[in-house]
């Protein structure tokens, strides 16, 4: 039984986990998730640490996927552990600049930069960047030279800060980390970030990660990644505003279309208040 009192997406994480690590820390560590008409709601901790709980939930078929494009699980975690670190800026928490994304490219190109990460770190910054501009995909295909959103964008926030009280919350998430993935190196991504406050990206690697006129098979990869972070990241906010909206308590009573997709569209689409943006990504 989840506390009373706890926002939902700790609540959920508590139901999930059984325990929570970071439950007495809580007070000066909670950074928001989100922000509604201005107001901070959730647990950055919790929604990272939610997102790698449904990663691992489809772990068989994700693999295979990855797999097929030279992508490893690691890189998949990685990306979901650093894909919402721009909501520990300055420029996020005090100033409410909205492209997250943005920022989270910039720390994550920096942080692997320097960690012993074996990964593929363009790749992994690239999906981090694209995350929330799913509606601008017939741009990012037609257009074969620089991208002036993406760079324009990433050039004026070259460096970045965080706030004072991330170290707390990155403490919370290097707990909860620890907890769902065991000793993994990747908790160095999460304490390297709690030891440095700003980080910066070199002109060279905004160039890399913001065209499409680079290497084709490294632009492959990382849309694949950006569709798994999107769609762990989407389903783990799913529990925002209440536990009960929470994707998998949505889908209840809908198992049995999941082998008819044309059928389960339909059921998904009639259903009261379906948070459609979520729901819909369930298809096969």
């Amino acid at each position: 039984m989840a506390p009373e009192g706890m926002n939902p997406e700790c609540k959920l994480l508590s139901l999930r986990l059984a325990t929570l690590p970071c439950k007495g820390m809580c007070s000066r560590a909670r950074l928001p998730s989100f922000y509604r008409e201005g107001v901070g709601g959730g647990c950055w901790a919790a929604h990272t640490a939610l997102t790698l709980l449904e990663a691992l939930d489809v772990l068989d078929q994700v693999k295979g996927v990855l797999r097929g494009k030279g992508l490893s699980l690691e890189d998949l975690l990685a990306a979901l552990l650093l894909h919402d670190t721009g909501k520990l800026t300055i420029d996020y928490v005090k100033y409410g600049f909205s492209q997250h994304n943005v920022l989270s490219a910039i720390i994550s190109l920096d942080v692997l930069r320097r960690s012993s990460f074996a990964g593929e770190r363009f790749v992994i910054s690239r999906a981090i960047l694209l995350h929330h501009e799913y509606r601008m995909w017939r741009e990012v295909f037609s257009n074969s030279i620089l991208l002036s959103h993406f760079f324009q964008a990433i050039k004026a926030k070259r460096r970045v800060r965080l706030v004072d009280r991330s170290r707390a919350a990155l403490s919370s998430l290097e707990a909860l980390v620890e907890l769902i993935l065991g000793k993994a190196p990747l908790i160095e991504l999460v304490t390297a970030l709690s030891r440095r406050p700003e980080y910066h990206a070199r002109y060279g690697e905004i160039l890399r990660i913001s065209t499409v006129a680079a290497d084709y098979r490294e632009v492959s990869k990382a849309l694949t990644l950006y569709w798994f972070v999107q769609l762990f990241d989407n389903r783990a906010a799913s529990v925002r505003e209440s536990l009960r909206d929470y994707w998998r308590y949505s889908l209840m009573g809908l198992e049995g279309y999941a082998s008819d997709p044309q059928m389960l569209a339909n059921k998904i689409l009639n259903k009261p208040n379906a948070k459609l943006n979520v729901l819909l990504t369930l298809l096969p």
